[in-house]
């Protein structure tokens, strides 16, 4: 009786960590329907307990629809809030693999010589000195 005295009381509406919401929303996440799964975890409170199991599956869903910005502030906010070491784990290594590849994506070579084309259409290429 207590404790769904202290839930109403909560505000901002009750978190329950096994909510059928996020569950379904697990579920879609699971079946790779990310932007099913992320317009159902939206719908969730941000804050109380379990809604760092959320914060987690958005930024799944944020990396997988290759949303890396929104994923970064979503798995930080599961590392600096959660007290689920398993979820604050997770969400370091999802950081550190979304640093790295944050390093990689930026294109550094020295161009592409197939995209130079001469004035009738022919490809214009070094001869590499020889």
């Amino acid at each position: 009786m207590l404790i769904a005295i202290l839930a109403t009381l909560g505000g901002g509406g009750v978190f329950a960590a096994d909510s059928p919401v996020l569950q379904q929303a697990i579920k879609d996440y699971n079946a790779r329907n990310y932007k099913v799964a992320l317009e159902k975890l939206q719908t969730l409170p941000r804050a109380g307990a379990g809604s760092d199991k959320a914060h987690y599956y958005m930024a799944l869903c944020y990396q997988a629809s290759n949303q890396i910005s929104a994923a970064t502030t979503e798995y930080n906010a599961v590392y600096q809030s959660s007290r689920d070491t398993t979820l604050r784990y997770n969400a370091a290594v999802a950081l550190q693999g979304l640093s790295k590849w944050g390093q990689h994506r930026s294109y550094a070579g020295n161009g592409n010589n197939f995209a130079r084309a001469g004035s009738s259409g022919t490809v214009v290429r070094s001869s590499g000195g020889g």
